[in-house]
């Protein structure tokens, strides 16, 4: 899991809230287009269009506006950008439920919003994800993040590392953990990067 630092909510959104009455508040169900997709798109981007919990690569066509906070259980922050975060797993394998679809309206104890959830999994060489505390373990149930499917893609991406750095040199060392741990010129993460990078400082 990597820490998602929120910023500002996009103007749309803002404006359009701003557009409601007392009598009339803003509601889920009445944002719609350009605000919605504006909003899903600043979520994706603000995250490096990675999932903000398996960290897979998504855009808007895969993946799906989360409520850390589900709406069933906190109706007035259904719009509370500092509630929202984007997650994969909408017409997008794998097949089983992962991620937000997984989570549903269930609490999760870590979250990506926490500046220490860096700090509470590990990643094994075969692409699974551990907590290390009760706390990160019921947050891997909870989103199924050992999910067959995931646990491939992780170690797919682990799998280039692991190959290379019996050999890597000290500065071939600095730049894996400087290209897994910055956004590219696009300003995206790169896929399961806490997951590479993991791998990177346990073998140094």
């Amino acid at each position: 899991m990597k820490f998602i630092e929120k910023g500002q909510e996009p103007a749309s959104l803002a404006t359009w809230k701003n557009l409601a009455t007392w009598e009339r508040p803003p509601t889920w169900a009445d944002l719609q287009n350009p605000q919605k997709s504006a909003l899903h798109d600043a979520l994706c981007h603000e995250q490096g269009h990675i999932c903000c919990y398996c960290n897979r690569r998504i855009g808007p066509d895969n993946s799906h506006v989360e409520h850390i906070i589900a709406r069933s259980r906190e109706p007035s922050r259904a719009l509370d950008y500092g509630n929202l975060l984007a997650s994969c797993g909408r017409d997008d394998p794998p097949p089983i439920l992962t991620c937000g679809h997984s989570k549903g309206g269930q609490s999760l104890p870590v979250t990506p919003l926490q500046p220490d959830c860096e700090t509470r999994f590990y990643y094994t060489a075969a692409g699974e994800i551990r907590g290390l505390d009760g706390d990160a373990m019921e947050t891997t149930r909870i989103c199924n993040l050992n999910a067959d499917a995931l646990v491939r893609l992780r170690a797919e991406a682990m799998r280039p590392v692991l190959d290379l750095i019996g050999d890597m040199t000290q500065d071939e060392f600095d730049d894996w953990i400087r290209t897994y741990s910055t956004r590219d010129a696009g300003r995206n993460f790169p896929p399961f990067c806490m997951a590479v990078l993991h791998v990177l400082r346990a073998y140094r």
